[in-house]
Formats: C-alpha cells, sequence, structure tokens
C-alpha cells in the first residue's frame, strides 16, 4: 500500500507541476518579461484566470493524466485556486500517516513551479492575496491533508 501511496503522490506531483509549467512558462523571444505564453491578458479575479480557456484546456489535462485511483478537481473559491485529489477507495487508518509524508513530499517537489504560478496570478490579476490551496482527500470526503500557500512563498 505504501508503494501505491508513493507512485499517486508522484503522479500528481507531475501533474500538478505539469500544469504550473505550462500556464507559467515565459516566452523565451519576448522582451516583455510579464509575457507568457498563454497568460497575454489581466484579470479581474483568480476566477476570470481560472476560467480562460487556455487555463481551462490545461485543467482537463491534467485532470486525464490523474491516477485511476483518484478524483480530480480543479476549481475556485474567492482568492484560491484550489487543486483538489481524493481517493476513489477509503484510505485506511494505519495508512493515512504515509498519504501525508507522501502530501509533503509532492509540496516540495511543486514549491518552485508555485512559486511562478502565485507571481503569475499577483501578475495577471487584481488579486492582492491570491492562494493556492492543495486538497487530499479520502473516499468519504474527509479531508486527509491540506496545504494554503499564500504569496509568503515568494520570500
Amino acid at each position: 500500500m505504501k508503494k501505491l501511496i508513493k507512485t499517486i503522490a508522484v503522479i500528481m506531483a507531475v501533474s500538478t507541476l505539469s500544469f504550473c509549467i505550462s500556464a507559467c512558462n515565459k516566452d523565451e523571444n519576448s522582451s516583455d518579461n510579464n509575457s507568457s505564453s498563454i497568460i497575454n491578458q489581466h484579470y479581474n479575479s483568480v476566477e476570470d484566470y481560472y476560467n480562460d480557456i487556455n487555463i481551462q484546456n490545461l485543467i482537463e489535462t491534467t485532470a486525464q493524466s490523474a491516477p485511476d485511483t483518484m478524483f480530480f478537481l480543479c476549481y475556485v473559491i474567492d482568492n484560491q485556486f484550489i487543486y483538489e485529489y481524493q481517493y476513489k477507495t477509503q484510505i485506511s487508518d494505519a495508512d493515512l500517516d504515509s498519504v501525508k509524508v507522501s502530501f509533503d513530499e509532492m509540496l516540495e517537489v511543486s514549491l518552485a513551479t508555485d512559486k511562478v504560478m502565485m507571481q503569475e496570478l499577483l501578475n495577471f490579476t487584481n488579486e492582492d492575496n491570491p492562494q493556492i490551496v492543495y486538497k487530499y482527500l479520502n473516499a468519504d470526503a474527509t479531508i486527509i491533508a491540506e496545504e494554503i500557500l499564500d504569496k509568503e512563498i515568494l520570500n
């Protein structure tokens, strides 16, 4: 079970990284430091950013690459850009610590791209304090682990 949990965490980290890298990839041929290969306008809110067709396409790609053992959702509530992963089958209490370790490892792997995405949210929305939220949920929807990242990650 621990090997499965670790494999799922790696797949989730890669999916999230792919999303962030694609969304935040700078156009190397541009002289404008705020230009991006897919983000080319300013949004009133995190929700408007989320609703951009390019971001929606990236979310769909990420959802398709999620492990078969989990559901993947990405959504916005107020200033929060939320990545939610929910197991399809209940994780036993005995395995919860392993899941939490995997969650922490995924956060470490994604921190560099989270910083880039946070900078994009600050640069391309009117939101002063956007947040990136990661949630791991058990099959019964109880929260196994959750992390809320704000602009302090840039320091």
